[in-house]
């Protein structure tokens, strides 16, 4: 539970359920045959961007405080 609490002040949790909130919603739309606005492909892009670039930075950050020890 302490690991949680730590990837939630590290945001790590919120940008997660944002990034899978904006996915779910273009695999319904997809799913229900409705029609997905551009808005909503374009934020599910940049949110998606966003999550996993902040991921690759926090790995980095990882890796050059292995290297320092």
């Amino acid at each position: 539970m302490e690991r949680f609490w730590d990837l939630f002040a590290e945001s790590v949790i919120v940008s997660a359920l944002i990034a899978l909130s904006c996915v779910g919603a273009l695999i319904y739309l997809a799913v229900t045959g409705k029609p997905i606005p551009d808005i909503l492909v374009n934020v599910t892009m940049i949110v998606v961007g966003f999550f996993f670039g902040g991921k690759v930075q926090q790995a980095q950050a990882s890796i050059t405080r292995d290297m320092r020890r």
